[in-house]
Parts: C-alpha cells; sequence; structure tokens
C-alpha cells in the first residue's frame, strides 16, 4: 500500500490481521477493526463511481477485492453469487457493506447513553459533548435533542 493508490479490502484484511497478531490486547483489537472499518469506507467513497449495472462492472470490482477479501465476502454470504443477472451493482454494494462493516448494537449503545453520568473532573461541556456523540449512535431520529437534553439535567453532578 503506497500513498498514491487505495488498498483493497484484501489489503485492509491483511492489515488488520497483522496489527490484531501484533497488539494482543482488547484495544489494539478494537482499534485494528475501526481502522479497518474506516479504510473500506474510504476505500467504497474513493473507488470510481459505477453506477451501470452489468457483469463486467462487478467482476472488475469483485476482482479487486483481492483473494482474502472474496474469501471473506464468500463466507459471510455464502447464498450470493454475483454472476446471477438478479445482482445488480447496487445490491453488489449492500451485500459488501454486509460483509464488511461492522454492525452496531442499538440496545447496547443506548444503554450506554442512558447510564453515563458525568465523571469527576468532567466539565459540563464535556458532558453534553459526550452524550451527544453517544445519542447520535443511537439512531434516536427526532427524538435525540429532548433525550441528550434529559440524560444532561438528570446525569450531571456539577451543579453550578
Amino acid at each position: 500500500m503506497n500513498r498514491w493508490t487505495n488498498p483493497s479490502p484484501a489489503q485492509l484484511e491483511t492489515k488488520t490481521q497483522e496489527d490484531a497478531r501484533l497488539g494482543k490486547n482488547k484495544a489494539a483489537k478494537e482499534a485494528a477493526k475501526q481502522r479497518y472499518e474506516a479504510e473500506y469506507k474510504r476505500w467504497k467513497e474513493t473507488s470510481v463511481n459505477l453506477t451501470a449495472a452489468n457483469h463486467r462492472l462487478k467482476a472488475i470490482l469483485y476482482m479487486i477485492m483481492g483473494p482474502e477479501a472474496q474469501r471473506r465476502f464468500r463466507n459471510k454470504l455464502p447464498h450470493v453469487d454475483i454472476k446471477e443477472d438478479s445482482v445488480d451493482f447496487g445490491d453488489l454494494w449492500h451485500y459488501l457493506d454486509v460483509a464488511f462493516l461492522k454492525k452496531r448494537n442499538i440496545i447496547v449503545t443506548r444503554v450506554a447513553l442512558y447510564s453515563r453520568r458525568q465523571e469527576e473532573g468532567e466539565t459540563l461541556e464535556q458532558f453534553h459533548g459526550v452524550l451527544q456523540a453517544l445519542a447520535a449512535k443511537c439512531k434516536l431520529r427526532d427524538m435525540e435533542e429532548e433525550t441528550v437534553r434529559d440524560m444532561f439535567i438528570t446525569n450531571m453532578n456539577d451543579l453550578q
């Protein structure tokens, strides 16, 4: 991977595996997973905008993934055959997202939001920022602002 080309998902997978092997603790593994997901998103966004749904474009995209990413794709989605006409180009991007992006557990994220208290030494601005960041991950839709407000008022320790 040089700085002039985008790494393929296979290269990212290999880099993530190497990072996980080198860093045996949980934090290093989590950081490697987050970096892998961020790199995949960057790779997807910076890839050529391929909108036509035809066999050649699907084949090109599949081939530039590389063998390791293809193996992971096949293992995660054995029922998907990209050679079928029923799988169009948009579907392929959806399947790539399913195979390579980490799913968030909304319930766990909401528990983290609802149980978050202002920590000692944390300013009100910092506490509010943390609540906003947690709420953004909770898919609260139009209740996000009210929920942050309520959690902020009920869980702050700083009464200044």
